[in-house]
């Protein structure tokens, strides 16, 4: 990885899994961020006063193919996710139509060198929430880094896009499309975080993936696409420098 003052590439390791060539998403940190975080709107709760929730989302689920777009088709996820959708036709048309046209737009504005096509850069999750506001589509956006300030953001304000550390062990759901960040890293990743739901002794963050509807083979909750990661893990992946970022509807 290097570092270009608030910026950090993660190149992704040789394709070995599932999501070769997709693990798109690089870190970058702005100090105003600070300005936008989760508590400036909602004061951080204690997991355990906070409710099982699962936003309504109004859009299939979308493929990025072997093209590093996972901020932007996270973002798309979120954008037509309920509290966010409210059928707006330049939205729909978009997100819905092109979304490989918006992830090559991001690529024009973010700071990263190069754009897509030809050059597939990836982005960031912060480009992503930059390009959604400026078009429009949402009017800002809250971030969050810590534990109960991403989960309070989850169940209270909405779905959200997850920027981490993609682990070799992760690309393996299991029976119940669970997966966990074992193994080595094999690149920076981003996706929809749609809700957290408790299951027998433990709670977990309900995603959504940006790989067709055959991934994972065996789904979270029976629905293509989806899949879960055990809230502590989510917790892990933050502390290693992920990033979770909440639009906000346009008003």
């Amino acid at each position: 990885m290097s570092e270009v003052g608030t910026l950090t590439f993660i190149p992704e390791t040789p394709p070995v899994g599932p999501g070769a060539g997709r693990l798109g998403r690089h870190r970058q940190w702005d100090p105003r961020n600070e300005n936008h975080l989760v508590r400036t709107l909602q004061a951080p709760r204690p997991a355990a006063s906070l409710p099982a929730k699962v936003w309504s989302r109004r859009l299939p689920v979308l493929d990025q193919g072997h093209v590093g777009a996972c901020t932007e088709f996270a973002f798309a996820g979120c954008a037509r996710t309920k509290p966010i959708s409210g059928g707006l036709w330049y939205t729909h048309r978009k997100i819905v139509k092109d979304p490989i046209g918006l992830y090559s737009r991001l690529t024009q504005d973010d700071p990263y060198p190069g754009s897509y096509p030809p050059v597939d850069t990836g982005s960031s999750v912060l480009a992503a929430m930059d390009l959604g506001k400026k078009l429009g589509i949402i009017s800002g956006y809250k971030w969050a880094t810590e534990p109960n300030e991403a989960i309070t953001g989850l169940a209270l304000l909405g779905s959200g896009e997850l920027g981490v550390d993609w682990h070799e062990g992760m690309d393996r759901p299991d029976d119940k499309g669970v997966v966990h960040a074992t193994g080595y890293v094999r690149g920076g990743h981003a996706f929809q975080a749609l809700g957290r739901v408790w299951d027998v002794d433990r709670w977990y963050w309900i995603c959504v993936q940006s790989w067709g509807p055959g991934w994972p083979e065996r789904p979270a909750l029976g629905k293509p696409g989806h899949f879960a990661i055990p809230e502590d893990e989510v917790f892990g992946l933050l502390a290693a420098r992920g990033e979770f970022a909440i639009p906000l509807r346009r008003i």
